[in-house]
């Protein structure tokens, strides 16, 4: 006859162990995650600072003459937030003479 102790440490080894993998498994998803969201984030800041550097000193309007120069610093030392806001204040602006164009060359 078995002893009781061994089979209840046997059931709680085995469900441990199944548990602990499960475990190791969504680690290693949760870390495949946040490297493609580190990803992401490297290639929007690559975009945002490409931008800023090409975008003339008339598309930004704002606080004055040293705007490109602060949104390039900021781009480039706060690396995780600025770009996201940069995308949505800066680059997703119209611009209003590049929409003439598109429309008289459609209208004609």
């Amino acid at each position: 006859m078995q002893n009781p102790y061994s089979i209840l440490t046997g059931l709680i080894g085995s469900t441990l162990g199944a548990v602990s993998v499960q475990f190791f498994a969504l680690m290693i998803l949760l870390s495949f995650v946040c490297i493609l969201i580190g990803i992401g984030l490297f290639v929007l800041w690559i975009i945002t600072l490409v931008d800023c550097i090409k975008r003339s000193e008339n598309d930004f309007t704002g606080i004055g003459s040293y705007e490109k120069i602060m949104w390039l610093l900021l781009i480039i030392f706060i690396n995780n937030v600025v770009p996201i806001i940069y995308y949505i204040l800066v680059m997703r602006k119209k611009n209003p003479d590049a929409v003439s164009k598109a429309e008289n060359c459609v209208g004609k």
